[in-house]
């Protein structure tokens, strides 16, 4: 790691071990969490269009700052991976529901008496259920017109929404000691 002293007015560029940095506070004491900007010439990680997880070098570019600014830049491999299978997972679900369900309109977003379905997981009894909604909508969650749909929808993507909610690990920091 690069630092510089000042001594008497003078600057002076030294290089010492992460280490080192550590012990003398120079560092953040936070977790990793697997989206920790690398430093020059290290790896990370970047998710495809495809969903592949690709391996590149840090090269202080325009190119590296856009992934880190459109959140596809990881200093984990396992953590790119996790989020690309949790990304794979919620883009079939939206596109089971397109192909199996009706659309739920903004006309019915608005009507409380319409309910809405969603997919859950009770960790107390280690199952996933569909779940009622009303007048709440959510980021990122794909909603059913049935209770019918969104357990077909669970039968059809059940190993995958086990996954989810017992083993997805979307930070590093989240590792129970």
């Amino acid at each position: 790691m690069k630092i510089q002293i000042n001594i008497d007015g003078k600057n002076i560029d030294a290089e010492i071990s992460e280490e080192d940095a550590k012990e003398l506070g120079l560092l953040d004491k936070r977790p990793q969490t697997g989206y920790e900007r690398v430093e020059e010439k290290e790896c990370y990680f970047v998710i495809g269009a495809a969903g592949d997880v690709s391996k590149q070098i840090e090269c202080k570019a325009i190119s590296d700052q856009r992934r880190r600014d459109c959140g596809n830049y990881y200093n984990d491999e396992t953590v790119a991976e996790n989020n690309a299978r949790a990304d794979r997972l919620l883009r079939c679900l939206r596109q089971w529901q397109a192909s199996h369900d009706r659309a739920i309109t903004l006309k019915d977003w608005k009507n409380t008496n319409i309910s809405k379905y969603k997919i859950k997981y009770s960790y107390t009894d280690d199952c996933v259920f569909a779940c009622e909604e009303y007048g709440w909508r959510e980021l990122n969650v794909v909603y059913f017109s049935s209770t019918e749909k969104a357990e077909q929808a669970i039968e059809a993507f059940k190993h995958e929404l086990f996954w989810y909610y017992t083993e997805y690990m979307q930070r590093l920091d989240e590792i129970e000691n």
